[in-house]
């Protein structure tokens, strides 16, 4: 049977390419950025609550509507802005445009345009609509993502200044800390006095309009500034006391456990002056996470489409998707600004206050030097909300991401002498589509990751570490033949009948190629299907094809839903479709802990059920010497800064 595979870039926030949400009038309160027609239910994919703002204008008027755009990226199509009666009807479209009523996107970056609202009509609750058209997602078939605002219009109405000021002769006099003609925007601070003892009030870049936000000295941290550090807590990483792993070429993470009182510490180096972002879940989280704060279409009290919802609900959970994160910035002074933030889908992730929680840093540092930025913080081990989740002595997925450079955006919009400076190093939005930037992994935060015992000519990785010989759930042997060259591998999966499993070698992370082997016994059959893979990844569309099969001994089993294959290949095939091991030339290997299920009637492979764990440090494979250790941790991962997914949902990095 032939197996085709793609390799595609599985970012942190997977092509989220349109996060659009209105700022001016304010948008409905859960104002998520990630809302399109596709996972959320018309007319806006968010109901109008009670709590929500309601921006009164009157009949006729002009207004300048804006939105924040995380994303400077020209899609395909355009977008309008449209006023609906308070049934969720169409009024009127407020945009002019020959095409259909969208506006064709000439600055990728656009995000404001004055409109004028119908004259003569009035609504005690109607609501402005902004819808962006992507018409290259899916293959072209396209789809919208929109946001509301629940707006009022009156007759000769006076300016409510946004419930934030005093209209007098039609002109508002904001309180403080609000900015603006109507005091829509709101600074954090004023000036330095509103950041405690230390802390600055800058001005950063915010879209659409300047922003003032507190920034910590290493002493203090939290809102405001207002939380002390315990003594000596700095961002400074002394990297001999932490765990560690390199999550891509510009960004480590190091860590420790402190059982004392029950905290974990995490310090991240990450190159570049943006933000950087390091978070986690638990294995098992399912589907159901993403019904808090609000039901995931938006609208609770109304039937959901039960055929998009079945379909839904069937898909994997995104690596951001109710993630616990915490976010951090570093500026001049070694000033920082690091949050508690709670990512529920894939809109920009918020803070846990947003969500109704608490601010659960114990402690936060962070500083610039020499083009790298370090940052650092403290996290109870046990959550008491449900933003946060427990630091579990186990398997959590991690993901990470850092923030676009001006200069090195990832990628490049086609506007880019327009938008050069979109994407400040003070302001949270997109990482970009680039591994480098963004990407996930499985790590046990209590056990250390570069625990590798393994000899050159013999080794074994297997899981859980505790485990021993069929009462593991995924194991693997290899040993080398200095005699005839030939490396055998014997790999031993439970749990599955009508499953496949595998492993793959890379000698790059970031998996420009990635050499595989997948296999599986079918039910009531006794012969293994073992394949030779090769994923190319500078391919368009990043096909996967082996020309030449270089594997021989295939043997296969299953017995008691325990199934067990060997192979044999030879260190160097000679194939440029496999990555040949040798002493000086190692690799990584990729351990496929609980494969995807197999249908034998169709022949159709899904997608893993966890993501496979990499090989902390490359393996060197060779004649043995005197002393071989044979056993190497489960826990020995190296993170995967792309994606290995199957044509029909295989592997999935």
């Amino acid at each position: 049977m032939k197996v085709f595979l793609v390799f595609a870039v599985c970012m942190l926030f997977n092509n989220i390419l349109a996060h659009v949400t209105l700022t001016y009038p304010p948008a409905r309160h859960y104002e998520f950025d990630f809302l399109d027609d596709v996972s959320t239910l018309e007319p806006c994919g968010m109901r109008s609550g009670n709590e929500g703002p309601i921006t009164t204008f009157s009949s006729g008027q002009m207004i300048n509507v804006t939105w924040f755009l995380s994303v400077a990226y020209a899609h395909k199509g355009g977008f309008k802005i449209e006023l609906l009666d308070e049934n969720g009807g169409v009024s009127s479209t407020l945009t002019d445009s020959d095409d259909e009523n969208f506006v064709l996107i000439q600055n990728s970056a656009q995000e404001f345009l004055e409109v004028t609202l119908p004259a003569g009509y009035t609504c005690t609750k109607c609501t402005i609509r902004i819808i962006r058209q992507a018409l290259e997602w899916n293959n072209n078939v396209g789809k919208n993502f929109w946001s509301c605002a629940d707006i009022s219009i009156q007759d000769n109405a006076a300016c409510d200044c946004s419930d934030h000021g005093t209209c007098s002769a039609d002109e508002c006099s904001c309180e403080e800390y609000y900015h603006g003609n109507d005091c829509q925007y709101q600074d954090e601070c004023t000036d330095d006095m509103d950041c405690g003892t230390s802390g600055k009030c800058l001005s950063i870049k915010a879209s659409p309009a300047f922003r003032k936000q507190c920034f910590c000295a290493q002493g203090n941290h939290g809102d405001k500034c207002s939380q002390e550090n315990p003594e000596g807590f700095t961002a400074d990483i002394e990297e001999g006391i932490y765990y560690h792993r390199q999550l891509s070429p510009k960004m480590d993470m190091y860590w420790r456990i402190l059982q004392a009182s029950s905290e974990v510490e995490i310090a991240l180096k990450v190159m570049g002056g943006s933000w950087a972002a390091v978070g986690w879940k638990p294995e098992g989280v399912t589907d159901e996470c993403k019904n808090f704060p609000i039901d995931r279409d938006g609208y609770p009290d109304r039937d959901n489409d039960a055929s998009k919802r079945k379909k839904r609900d069937t898909q994997h959970l995104h690596s951001m998707e109710c993630s616990d994160m915490v976010i951090g910035f570093a500026v001049q002074e070694n000033l920082h600004r690091i949050g508690d933030y709670y990512s529920r889908d894939l809109s920009t992730p918020h803070i846990d206050q947003w969500f109704g929680g608490t601010y659960s840093l114990t402690a936060a540092a962070a500083k610039q030097s020499d083009d790298t930025t370090f940052i650092k913080f403290r996290k109870p081990l046990y959550a008491t909300e449900r933003q946060d989740y427990n630091i579990e002595n186990g398997l959590m997925e991690i993901v990470w991401a850092r923030g676009q450079e001006i200069g090195e955006y990832h990628p490049e919009p086609e506007d880019y002498e327009v938008n050069k400076e979109f994407y400040q190093p003070d302001e949270l939005k997109w990482h970009g589509k680039d591994p480098g930037q963004r990407g996930h992994t499985n790590i046990n935060l209590h056990e250390n990751p570069d625990d590798v015992r393994t000899g050159i000519c013999k080794g074994e990785w297997k899981y859980p570490s505790t485990c021993e010989g069929l009462s593991c759930d995924y194991r693997v042997t290899w040993s080398y033949d200095d005699q005839s060259d030939d490396v055998t591998f014997e790999i031993m999966s439970r749990d599955a009948v009508d499953k496949w499993t595998g492993i793959g070698f890379s000698k790059d992370v970031l998996m420009p190629y990635t050499d595989a082997v997948i296999g599986w016994v079918a039910s009531g059959s006794s012969v293994p299907e073992i394949t030779d893979q090769w994923i190319d990844s500078t391919r368009t569309g990043g096909t996967v094809q082996d020309d030449t099969d270089d594997i021989r001994n295939k043997v296969g089993a299953m017995t008691d839903g325990v199934l067990t294959m060997s192979f044999t290949r030879k260190r160097d095939t000679g194939d440029p479709q496999d990555v040949a091991f040798h002493e000086d030339e190692c690799v990584y290997f990729f351990y496929v802990t609980s494969g995807g299920a197999f249908d034998p009637s169709t022949n159709e492979i899904s997608r893993h059920s966890a993501t496979p764990i990499v090989s902390s440090q490359p393996i060197c494979i060779g004649a043995c010497d005197v002393s071989q250790a044979v056993v190497s941790s489960p826990h020995s991962m190296y993170l995967v800064g792309a994606i290995l997914v199957i044509l029909n949902n295989g592997w999935c990095f």
